[in-house]
């Protein structure tokens, strides 16, 4: 799999599960990362957290799909998602990706960080 191929389905994913994310209610972020995580398992229609991990794909929506990002941290990026929106959060990942991340804010550069995680499953993919 090539570098384009791999982030191309890894951001159709991340962008998929950012725009699940916004749909969170406020008062769920609220109960904090095990109820976030619940209610994204109520209604992504998948198991989010215990997606398979067998293929590359697998392993990008296990990764994107709160596996293996923390509880702790699926509020803060639910709750930048609402801030900037879908689009601005992908925006900002390939940005940070390609090293033109310097402009933006640190919110952004947070999230785009905690997603570049994903980029560690590349060599399972190849």
């Amino acid at each position: 799999m090539t570098d384009e191929q791999f982030y191309e389905i890894a951001d159709a994913e991340i962008e998929k599960y950012l725009t699940l994310l916004e749909k969170v209610p406020d008062d769920v972020l609220a109960q904090g990362g095990d109820a976030t995580l619940a209610w994204l398992d109520e209604n992504s229609g998948r198991r989010v957290q215990a997606m398979g991990l067998i293929t590359c794909t697998g392993l990008i929506l296990a990764a994107v799909g709160g596996a293996l990002i923390p509880a702790s941290k699926v509020v803060k990026v639910a709750k930048i998602v609402k801030k900037y929106g879908v689009k601005r959060v992908i925006n900002a990942i390939k940005g940070v990706r390609k090293g033109k991340g310097n402009t933006l804010s640190r919110d952004l550069k947070d999230i785009a960080l905690i997603f570049l995680g994903v980029d560690q499953i590349k060599e399972a993919c190849t």
